[in-house]
């Protein structure tokens, strides 16, 4: 079984029953609402984070089996990476 598909977003509205929400974040006393909203924005990103992954091991064992790799396809990794990361500020 694999997870649900991106793209997720940060809603910071109350989840209410029958939506298509795939994770909650709430506070509790002493945790700050900016702490929430970046785990919020973290979980948000695990799906662009766990593809740019993929792509950089998937580059990576080409790598190390000999495989050419060009310029090109590290900067697609680096893009996808950077969304990442981007998305998760």
């Amino acid at each position: 079984m694999g997870h649900t598909p991106g793209p997720w977003r940060v809603n910071a509205h109350d989840i209410c029953a029958g939506s298509d929400a795939v994770a909650g974040v709430y506070g509790t006393t002493g945790y700050a609402p900016e702490e929430a909203q970046a785990n919020a924005r973290l979980i948000a990103a695990a799906p662009d984070l766990l593809a740019a992954l993929r792509l950089y091991v998937r580059l990576d064992d080409d790598r190390r089996a000999g495989c050419q790799i060009t310029a090109d396809d590290w900067a697609e990794c680096h893009q996808a990476a950077s969304a990442a990361i981007e998305r998760n500020s």
